[in-house]
């Protein structure tokens, strides 16, 4: 209907303006186009994770642990990016539906924990170790 008014024909009696439709349309394009892909990259120096509006980068010094998480996301607000608190620690989630949420334990910075999203968790919890290791000798 939001079609058919914008090319010129009223809908109704008393019609929505069509520079309204055309915001709408632009906001729900916009977020739609900015939250459609994950983004999930791990880098010599840092973590990379988030949507193209929106990206954390994770120094690999700060991450203390991970783990698999096995609580539902629902506990924590859902999906999406979340900011919540964890054993009192405020938390940032990154997450999308239909994959496993691995629990990053920060030791410095302003998230106690990070949570993200995963198809992998056991070759991304691997890799992750593995940077925080050779991050932590040197």
């Amino acid at each position: 209907m939001m079609l058919i008014q914008i090319s010129g024909t009223p809908v109704g009696s008393n019609p929505t303006p069509v520079w309204l439709h055309i915001i709408l349309i632009t906001i729900f394009l916009f977020f739609g186009l900015s939250f459609s892909s994950y983004i999930l990259i791990i880098y010599s120096d840092f973590l990379a994770v988030g949507f193209p509006v929106y990206k954390v980068k994770i120094p690999w010094e700060k991450i203390e642990g991970v783990e698999i998480e096995n609580k539902s996301l629902w506990k924590y607000g859902g999906y999406g990016i979340r900011i919540t608190k964890i054993n009192e620690k405020k938390a940032l989630i990154v997450a999308i539906p239909r994959t496993k949420i691995l629990k990053l334990k920060m030791n410095r910075g302003k998230w106690g924990y990070v949570l993200i999203s995963t198809n992998n968790p056991d070759t991304t919890m691997g890799y992750i170790k593995q940077e925080t290791e050779l991050h932590k000798k040197k």
